[in-house]
């Protein structure tokens, strides 16, 4: 998938993606939700009880 694709499906700019695929950035909340969704992650994470 190139960067534009990439972009557009998460509803940001080439450069914004491109610093979120770096590790520059940190995604915020809309765009993690858009990330989660695109690739089927969970949004939240659980933890088994101890």
């Amino acid at each position: 998938m190139r960067a534009c694709q990439a972009a557009w499906l998460l509803g940001v700019s080439v450069r914004e993606y491109r610093k979120l695929e770096a590790g520059e950035r940190s995604p915020d909340s809309k765009t993690w939700d858009a990330i989660c969704e695109l690739y089927g992650w969970p949004q939240t994470f659980v933890t088994a009880p101890g």
